[in-house]
């Protein structure tokens, strides 16, 4: 009942953060 919920947002934070961190890594190398 907990997980069910939980999951999505952990997804969803983890994915921002992966895209957050390929955006920076672009900038960094330019």
């Amino acid at each position: 009942s907990i997980k069910q919920p939980l999951k999505p947002w952990f997804m969803n934070g983890f994915t921002k953060l992966l895209v957050f961190h390929i955006i920076n890594a672009k900038c960094i190398a330019m």
